[in-house]
């Protein structure tokens, strides 16, 4: 290594030094001026008083749930709760801007634009009060002080933006729990026309306008969506009056009814581009977000489970296949490999892999919903279990006809149509599945 490479690499070092020593510094400079105000124990509170201006607000903790008693006797929003306990039981200061402030009009916090008291369970005297006055114009922080000193620190302003809220921000947007798991029926009126669901043998059916298994993951997107229902903002009581206001007398675009242990209704109207939502067992007028409607308001035919068999091709451990008066069974062991049954034919289990792959993920092209008479000249039995006698999934399948074959599964009381080009590769007999042998190299 030549002179002016070593001088270049040292000036290099030189450098990263220095800016080490600069960031050190700096932290060590801001250390200073951070600080923490007050250490509390969350566990401690249980009440919270928050003014603002005129405007009183007053949370109570009980049995572990926080709620606003003043003005509205509701439910509170446990996220800003958190918010509120995780800032103010261990504040953290920007700095400290006098440590005994006389004027206090300087900061505005002779007349506080916010105050926060903390209690603990049935005190009188809070644990702490905070006072928040003025902004500093230069850093958009907030002037800050207790009841405890005179002191005057600086806050970020998201910590009093915590406290700066309306007071339907601080209610629980949760305005309706519904158990999804316990459902037994969900029905839909539209506008125009109507389906309704029923849960048996934990899938979900179809049963009006068709008769239908329901497709596994609309079901979800609509379960998902009212298991999730909140309000964006909350609107008035609803009265008769209101009601009609709204047009929920009218036709609402769309209707949900859904039954647990009782039936449950949701009323949805659209109105100057929002969406609103009214529950009798909730009693107000909520606005929520536009896009909830979009699982309930699909085609029919999405609504129908497009996938000709719903399963996992790892769970299967047998397979029973007969075309005409050729039949074979195929048998996972132990180490995952596919054998044949009482035959030492070697099986490649990638074949067979590959084959339980294609019917998983066999889709629906259509339905034969008045189902026609086809030749059924395939039937394969899908087991989940090597002992088991019964299969999990059966299905047999038609001679091709044209571009599509039609498909029966059992249970279901109509056929489907697949596209024949899926089928191609369906095996004829057990040598579909030989291992290929491997040519000796001369």
């Amino acid at each position: 290594m030549n002179l002016k490479k070593i001088f270049i690499l040292l000036a290099i070092l030189i450098v990263l030094i220095v800016g080490i020593f600069i960031s050190e510094k700096k932290e060590q400079e801001k250390a200073k001026k951070e600080g923490v105000l007050l250490e509390l124990d969350p566990a401690k509170v249980s009440k919270i008083e928050l003014i603002q201006g005129s405007q009183k607000i007053i949370f109570e903790k009980k049995d572990q749930l926080w709620s606003m008693v003043e003005p509205l006797n509701v439910k509170a929003d446990k996220i800003q709760i958190d918010n509120i306990i995780d800032e103010y039981c261990r504040l953290r200061y920007d700095r400290e801007v006098e440590n005994e402030a006389r004027d206090l009009s300087n900061y505005g916090l002779d007349k506080p634009q916010i105050q926060l008291k903390l209690y603990s369970s049935g005190a009188d005297a809070p644990l702490i009060e905070y006072q928040i006055g003025n902004q500093n114009k230069f850093d958009n922080s907030y002037y800050l002080k207790t009841n405890l000193n005179s002191k005057v620190v600086s806050i970020a302003e998201y910590k009093k933006n915590y406290l700066a809220k309306e007071v339907q921000d601080y209610r629980d947007k949760k305005f309706l729990t519904i158990e999804t798991q316990s459902l037994k029926t969900l029905s839909l009126d539209r506008e125009k026309e109507s389906f309704f669901f029923e849960k048996k043998n934990d899938r979900w059916w179809l049963t009006r306008p068709i008769l239908s298994l329901a497709a596994q993951h609309r079901m979800e997107d609509m379960l998902f969506k009212l298991n999730n229902l909140e309000a964006k903002s909350f609107k008035e009581k609803a009265d008769s009056q209101v009601l009609e206001k709204y047009g929920f007398l009218a036709k609402p675009v769309l209707t949900i009814t859904y039954k647990t242990d009782r039936e449950n209704k949701i009323f949805l109207v659209k109105k100057d581009e929002q969406l609103f939502c009214y529950t009798p067992d909730f009693g107000e007028i909520c606005e929520i977000d536009k896009d909830f409607l979009t699982p309930f308001s699909i085609e029919l035919k999405e609504f129908r489970e497009n996938r000709v068999l719903r399963f996992n091709s790892f769970e299967i451990e047998k397979i029973n296949f007969q075309q005409k008066d050729k039949k074979f069974t195929l048998i996972k062991d132990d180490q995952g490999n596919w054998q044949q049954e009482k035959s030492k034919t070697k099986i490649s289990s990638q074949k067979v892999n590959e084959f339980l792959s294609t019917l998983e993920n066999l889709y629906v092209a259509d339905y034969e919903d008045q189902p026609r008479e086809h030749n059924f000249d395939v039937q394969i039995e899908l087991f989940t279990g090597k002992k088991d006698s019964n299969p999990a999934y059966k299905l047999q399948i038609a001679s091709q006809e044209k571009d599509k074959a039609a498909i029966k599964v059992e249970k279901l009381p109509y056929n489907l149509l697949v596209e024949s080009s899926k089928l191609e590769n369906l095996p004829e007999s057990a040598d579909s599945f030989k291992e290929q042998e491997k040519k000796e190299e001369k």
